[in-house]
């Protein structure tokens, strides 16, 4: 319990100072700083952390004595701080003996601040673990550190107590005598190097000394020889001390200035490394953007060479479709000249027939009944002219209703495709296809003529799903479509209300309409079948030529 009190409550009121800290660190630092009363040795382990650029680069133990002293004059402070701002005594750190400690800033040329708030020459200022100490200009900063007491558990027993004082007790001895070894070693190199400057200090003074010594006896000959002398003496004496006394202003200005100097020196090389780091990175930002455009252009290239990839495949389907379009053609003009052929060989093998007929009819009946085989070789042939011939007349019929379709609807369907034509989206070969294809699609079958536009409208969109077609080339096409529509709206509705006083006179053209149109339709399919007819012949009078004379009886 006692060593706990003396631990953390050091009673130094009837104690002299010079218990704690060492006579010849009073002795050197006593002109620089007075140490307080209360000041006393601090918990052990309390040090300062040296922080640079947020890196620790050392720890300055402050747990020896009851005061630490800081700055650039080796021979009196503890903590030797090389900084061109730090002066040569620069602060003082104290420790109270309540466990307290403070901060002096013992008049320096640049300050001290403690996080970040400048303190008052001479004046105590207290901190708590974890602040941080800034001296002058210098980068380093310096952060109290002091060890937390460790917490003892309620309910141990004395022993274990007593125990664990005494081996901290040990472990404080050690420490102790480690600190007290290095102070020694330190106390003999300061000996040392003391006793060197005194062995100098003593040479120099000798050396004067005799200086002085063989000046006054030059002084005493020349004041016996000469009063007049003696002044000029007396007077050059005064100079030459006025000229000492200017070196040594210009020795400490140029020192000053030469402080001066490192000082710009290191500010310009700071500003040197800010400007290269500026420039790195400015750097490193075009190369960045360089590589964006780089990738940019290759994307371009790339999309440019997928389209044109695009258009390409495009052309070779449109080209592979034309080909088979025009293959398509050549094989229906092909079958059609096929059926042409066989309907000519048809036509030659009835009029043979009816030729072998005539001349069997004129046979006299003696000779004999027809065979069975050859009666039904008959009715067979008889059977299948009927059918060519049905044929023949569908065909003829569905090309004259094409012609009347295309008639009535292909301006329109032209219209409907014309955009698309004009921007290049179809050849003028698809545009004939299309237009042809069309108009052999039954779309006219109603009687209401919105309805058969509808109808042509739905046969192109199938016709055209294959161009792909994009969303504007689909809007002018729909925007015509809507033309067309209203102007049939229009006339439907101008034929369903006509204007009074009208009434007979647009009865009778619209039966002038039916009757001509009628005919026309008529005229048309008969036209057609006239002229499938007039073929017919000419080949048969092509075909009704005397055969030529056999040789043999079988021909």
């Amino acid at each position: 319990i006692f060593f706990r009190f003396i631990h953390y409550v050091p009673i130094v009121d009837w104690l002299d100072m010079a218990q704690f800290v060492n006579a010849r660190k009073l002795k050197h630092q006593a002109q620089y700083f007075k140490v307080p009363e209360w000041a006393a040795n601090p918990t052990p382990g309390v040090r300062l952390n040296v922080l640079k650029e947020g890196q620790l680069v050392d720890k300055h133990e402050v747990d020896e004595y009851p005061y630490f002293l800081f700055g650039r004059l080796e021979s009196v402070v503890d903590y030797h701080l090389s900084h061109p701002t730090v002066s040569r005594v620069h602060f003082a750190l104290v420790h109270h003996r309540s466990g307290s400690s403070f901060v002096v800033d013992l008049d320096s040329g640049h300050g001290t601040a403690v996080n970040g708030a400048q303190l008052a020459p001479n004046t105590l200022t207290k901190i708590k673990p974890g602040d941080r100490i800034q001296v002058g200009n210098s980068s380093r900063v310096y952060v109290f550190h002091v060890p937390q007491p460790k917490q003892q558990a309620v309910g141990q027993p004395m022993i274990s107590e007593l125990a664990q004082q005494k081996l901290r007790e040990q472990q404080e001895r050690e420490e102790r005598e480690e600190r007290e070894r290095e102070a020694r070693e330190r106390e003999e190199e300061e000996k040392k190097r003391q006793q060197e400057e005194r062995e100098r200090e003593e040479k120099e003074q000798e050396k004067l000394e005799e200086e002085r010594m063989e000046q006054v006896e030059l002084e005493r000959l020349e004041r016996l020889a000469k009063e007049r002398e003696h002044h000029a003496r007396m007077e050059e004496e005064e100079r030459k001390q006025k000229e000492a006394e200017r070196i040594r202003q210009e020795e400490e200005e140029q020192r000053q200035r030469e402080e001066e100097e490192q000082r710009r020196r290191e500010e310009e090389e700071e500003q040197r490394r800010k400007e290269e780091e500026e420039q790195q990175r400015r750097e490193e930002e075009r190369q960045r953007r360089e590589e964006e455009e780089r990738q940019r252009e290759e994307e371009e290239q790339r999309r440019k060479e997928e389209e044109e990839e695009e258009r390409r495949r495009k052309e070779e389907e449109r080209r592979e479709e034309e080909r088979k379009r025009e293959e398509e053609e050549e094989k229906r003009k092909r079958e059609e000249e096929e059926e042409a052929r066989r309907e000519e060989e048809e036509k030659s093998r009835l009029r043979e027939e009816e030729e072998s007929k005539r001349r069997k009819e004129s046979v006299p009946e003696s000779k004999g009944k027809k065979r069975p085989h050859e009666e039904a070789a008959e009715m067979d042939s008889d059977d299948e002219t009927p059918k060519k011939k049905k044929v023949s007349a569908k065909e003829a019929d569905e090309k004259a209703q094409e012609k009347a379709r295309a008639k009535d609807w292909l301006p329109i369907a032209k219209r409907l495709i014309q955009p698309l034509f004009a921007s290049g989206k179809i050849g003028r070969e698809d545009f004939k296809g299309l237009l042809s294809t069309t108009m052999k699609q039954p779309f006219n079958s109603n009687s209401d003529k919105i309805n058969d536009l509808a109808e042509l409208k739905a046969c192109l969109d199938k016709s055209l799903a294959k161009f792909k077609l994009s969303k504007e080339e689909k809007r002018q096409q729909d925007d015509v479509f809507k033309e067309i529509l209203k102007e049939f709206a229009k006339e439907t509705k101008t034929k369903k209300t006509p204007p009074k006083g009208k009434h007979k006179q647009d009865e009778d053209e619209e039966s002038i309409e039916e009757k001509t149109s009628k005919p026309t339709k008529e005229s048309d399919e008969h036209k057609a079948m006239k002229e499938a007819k007039e073929v017919k012949t000419k080949k048969e009078s092509k075909s009704n030529k005397p055969p030529p004379k056999s040789r043999s009886k079988k021909s």
